[in-house]
């Protein structure tokens, strides 16, 4: 069999210099983090966590040894006595590290939802045996998704004005969001 090799340029330049298992205790929590964490939210991560494992790397920066993404997984590591987690070392001067925590979770939660794919999913994830906390975010976040969906379905059919934004009309309980007018 034969293999082309093909060289491709790079257009992006990556900042992720390693990968490695780190004591969680070591380290240190962002001080310009704006993200606050509600107690539901530190349930449904220790039970997805438990339930399925690490899927996901705590991002921190070498130069500052900030994390710039992961502060609730470090925080219940550290509750729950895990003595490692997967972290990917960040190559940040200051500038970039502040850049990339107001950017990485407001574009994440920009993301639009697809009702049938997540009702299908939360459906074939609840058959299954699963930790008792994720059921009950799951079951929550499909009751919230699906009271969201019935309310801009409403306010369409009585030619209600209609909130527009790129975001879902998902809004998960304890979470504050801001509409403007369009006129």
């Amino acid at each position: 069999m034969s293999t082309n090799r093909v060289t491709v340029p790079t257009a992006w330049q990556s900042k992720i210099i390693e990968l490695a298992w780190v004591d969680p205790r070591e380290l240190k929590a962002n001080s310009k983090n704006f993200r606050t964490h509600p107690t539901e939210q530190a349930d449904a991560l220790v039970g997805s966590v438990e339930d399925v494992g690490w899927i996901d790397l705590i991002k921190v920066n070498r130069n500052s040894g900030n994390i710039v993404d992961g502060h609730l997984r470090v925080e219940q590591a550290i509750a729950n006595g895990q003595a490692l987690v997967p972290v990917v070392w960040l190559d940040l001067t200051e500038e970039e590290e502040s850049k990339a925590l107001l950017y990485l979770d407001p574009i994440a939660a920009m993301a639009q939802t697809d009702e049938q794919k997540i009702n299908e999913l939360i459906q074939s994830v609840i058959s299954s045996p699963i930790n008792q906390q994720v059921t009950d975010f799951l079951e929550e976040l499909q009751a919230e998704y699906i009271r969201g969906g019935r309310t801009v379905k409403r306010a369409r059919e009585n030619n209600q004005a209609e909130v527009t934004s790129s975001y879902p009309a998902f809004v998960p309980a304890g979470r504050v969001f801001r509409c403007q007018s369009g006129s």
